[in-house]
């Protein structure tokens, strides 16, 4: 089998600790020293590790890369416009800590505690933007269909483990007799999530979100059609990739107002999925696509990085 530079790439030892030196880079650059904005270069280091962690754990690439958590980070660098956000890098690591959890729970219908753990994070990412209950019913269905964790145990642990982090904030807000707080943070979910306000979209977000429909699209094709390869286990576990990075797909054109977010939970599922394409490939084509997307998305970090 012919090594294309995209493979040797894919394979090599060094690409991991390249790719940390690379992100540090990037944040410097954007500001993180001017702008103070270490409680978000945390958040994005955890969210780094938990992805790299992912794919040791359950083999998610079935060769030797660490090309995985290398995606993550080129992706998310991609979007410098975004570093500023406490709330999105909160939200992303919610979503890399509930897959963490959540894959661990496969084929076991008594595993209470990782669903409970899990759940956790979802509660954790509503308390900073309360519409992420609305995906509620879609990760049970992702526990029934991918995990294929669900019973009437795991059931009630996912209310607990999105419950608790209410309790807990609930002490403050009970000591100073707060009841109005909470009260507003839950009107949100009254009103019309359809807005439809296309104005408050920057060429920035446009060109990240199509960049990554692209990637994720290229990523989820190559799956399908090279996926029996893998094992079921591995082959179920994307699944919960693929089925939500479609959806989060359709998502950002309808919630335009809430991009910032989104397009970071669709980092997290692009990333594997792209990673899995460039690892596996032996083409000529694909390693032409590879040096392609590499320029695109350094030629991208670059154009976010110096405007305006």
């Amino acid at each position: 089998m012919i090594k294309y530079r995209q493979n040797r790439v894919a394979e090599s030892r060094l690409l991991l600790s390249f790719s940390v030196i690379y992100g540090c880079i990037i944040w410097l650059a954007a500001g993180l020293v001017v702008h103070a904005w270490w409680w978000q270069f945390c958040l994005f280091a955890i969210s780094s590790y938990l992805i790299m962690e992912l794919n040791n754990h359950h083999a998610l690439i079935r060769i030797y890369s660490r090309m995985m958590s290398c995606s993550f980070i080129f992706l998310t660098c991609l979007n410098s416009h975004l570093f500023s956000s406490s709330s999105g890098a909160v939200i992303q690591l919610a979503a890399v800590a509930f897959y963490t959890f959540s894959f661990r729970s496969y084929q076991d219908r008594q595993a209470a505690g990782l669903t409970f753990y899990s759940w956790i994070a979802i509660g954790m990412a509503s308390l900073v933007e309360v519409r992420i209950l609305y995906a509620i019913p879609f990760c049970w269905l992702l526990m029934m269909v991918s995990y294929y964790s669900f019973s009437m145990r795991t059931f009630l642990a996912s209310l607990l483990g999105l419950l608790t982090p209410y309790w807990m904030i609930s002490v403050y807000f009970l000591l100073h007799q707060d009841f109005s707080t909470p009260l507003q943070h839950f009107r949100p979910l009254l009103g019309n999530p359809f807005q439809f306000d296309y104005s408050q979209l920057d060429l920035s977000e446009i060109i990240t979100y199509f960049v990554l429909v692209a990637l994720g699209l290229i990523g989820i094709f190559h799956f399908l059609r090279d996926s029996y390869q893998d094992s079921v286990r591995i082959r179920m576990l994307y699944k919960a990739f693929i089925y939500s990075d479609l959806i989060l797909m359709i998502l950002v054109p309808l919630l335009p107002q809430h991009t910032e977010w989104l397009l970071r939970v669709m980092i997290v599922n692009t990333s594997p999925l792209i990673a899995h394409f460039i690892a596996l490939t032996h083409t000529r084509l694909s390693n032409l696509l590879f040096h392609v997307i590499v320029i695109l998305v350094l030629a991208l970090t670059l154009f976010h990085l110096f405007q305006p």
